[in-house]
């Protein structure tokens, strides 16, 4: 407990109550309170003549509470700190009871801070070991499938991943069930929203169907289930969503798509252009996301994810990307690969700064569909 007084006249009535045998308390006039610091646990007891001090009153703000004494006229109220007015008739068991009760809340302050200074580096020495052996995984990830090559009805599929050291990240996955390719990507700044996303991923993996309306659900339920997440969190988690039907009997593309994805044909047209880069998933309409478009043949169809294209014009390579698409001569798999050696070659380290996913379908030449 701090006494700021300089005519003893606080210093006597806390030496005639009973709280001098049970608090010790340091007396110092004003200009030493003024120059001194380390208050922010203390009780403080100071004449009103104190509030003269701009210099003063800014440090009795950050302590822990205030107790004055003196011309009660004066504006102490400006404090929200401030706790009692004491005076040389006030009752000394109020007052005894109420600085004892403000030292023991002090004291608890003292030692719940204590205890969640602990916590937090606990808590981050877990997480730098989360996110240690979530970069294996990734890792590990992109070793064991660094890509990959699926070949459909007058359709073939190329894909390919690299991990990042981005917290979250990127997931892509692919079903086909029947003629329907569902085609998920996703981009995420949550651990929980990607754990969501694959779980949701596998139930309609188990489905007998692919259709708009699974597609619709799904997207539907990948949101909802991020706002719940975002609903608990002060800082909001991000999430960019890309989920496409492919009719391969018609070659029709259908589904929803919001975030910075590029969506880039082989004849030089973006069929996708990200317009709300100021604005969270959760603050649109559903219809706002819809998507829907038809491959030819022959046709390439580029999907970058936003992991990809911010590393893309981070690292700036010397080449448009549609340079390598629209060009016939160059395989489709060369395009990943030479795309993935562009991002990676000037690294220092084995990882992007974000992960990153690309898929190309390519439609042959001679497919045969339905007009």
């Amino acid at each position: 407990m701090i006494i700021v007084d300089s005519k003893n006249e606080i210093w006597d009535f806390f030496e005639s109550t009973s709280l001098k045998d049970k608090l010790s308390a340091a007396r110092l006039n004003l200009d030493a309170f003024e120059l001194a610091n380390g208050f922010e646990h203390e009780i403080v007891i100071a004449h009103t003549d104190i509030l003269k001090s701009e210099v003063a009153k800014a440090k009795l703000r950050n302590t822990f509470s205030v107790v004055f004494y003196g011309d009660d006229s004066c504006n102490y109220q400006e404090l929200s700190n401030a706790v009692f007015f004491l005076s040389s008739k006030s009752d000394q068991d109020l007052f005894v009871n109420l600085v004892t009760k403000m030292d023991s809340l002090s004291r608890e302050q003292q030692v719940f801070k204590s205890q969640m200074l602990t916590i937090n580096s606990d808590l981050s020495e877990v997480m730098g070991s989360v996110e240690v052996e979530l970069l294996k995984i990734k890792k590990l990830y992109e070793t064991k499938a660094p890509k990959r090559f699926q070949d459909f009805k007058g359709v073939q599929l190329f894909s390919k991943y690299s991990a990042g050291e981005n917290i979250g990240g990127e997931f892509f996955d692919i079903h086909k069930v029947g003629s329907k390719l569902l085609i998920m990507m996703s981009s995420t700044s949550s651990y929980l929203v990607s754990s969501s996303i694959l779980n949701l991923f596998s139930t309609v993996k188990e489905t007998s169907h692919v259709d708009n309306d699974v597609t619709n659900e799904l997207f539907k339920d990948i949101c909802s289930d991020a706002r719940k997440i975002n609903a608990s969190k002060s800082k909001k988690v991000t999430l960019e969503l890309c989920i496409l039907n492919v009719d391969l009997n018609s070659l029709k593309v259908q589904g929803k798509i919001f975030g910075n994805f590029h969506l880039k044909t082989s004849d030089l047209e973006d069929l996708y252009t990200f317009k709300h880069k100021d604005r969270s998933f959760d603050e649109l309409d559903e219809e706002e996301f819809n998507f829907e478009s038809k491959l030819k043949r022959g046709q390439r169809l580029l999907i970058s994810s936003p992991g990809f294209n911010k590393n893309w014009q981070k690292l700036s390579p010397e080449f448009l990307q549609e340079q390598l698409l629209a060009n016939d001569s160059i395989k489709t798999l060369d395009i990943l690969d030479e795309a993935f050696f562009q991002l990676k070659k000037n690294l220092k380290g084995g990882f992007l700064s974000y992960d990153a996913s690309a898929i190309i379908l390519e439609v042959d030449q001679n497919a045969i569909f339905k007009a």
